[in-house]
């Protein structure tokens, strides 16, 4: 199994914004074409204003492709910092 993690920071103040534009238009989607979430999380302690995924995926060759079927909503990119992704197994 392949985990795709991936790491939102939002700018202060914007996590809550942030995670309801996301439930209403992005989860839908996600869920579609991802594959499966191991995990959903906003951060309470330590680095702040993060908000964190799990996806997994069957194999290194199935993970990229199904991230290509869907494309992120663009205003969501306003309340972010930065996206980094890590890919684990």
């Amino acid at each position: 199994m392949i985990v795709d993690v991936r790491i939102y920071t939002t700018k202060p103040g914007r996590t809550a914004a942030f995670v309801a534009l996301y439930k209403e238009h992005a989860w839908p989607l996600q869920q579609k074409y991802l594959g499966r979430c191991l995990g959903w999380y906003v951060t309470v302690e330590g680095e702040l204003n993060t908000v964190v995924h799990l996806w997994a995926y069957d194999d290194v060759a199935t993970a990229p492709s199904a991230a290509r079927r869907w494309r992120p909503i663009r205003r969501g990119r306003r309340m972010r910092r930065n996206q980094p992704k890590r890919i684990c197994w």
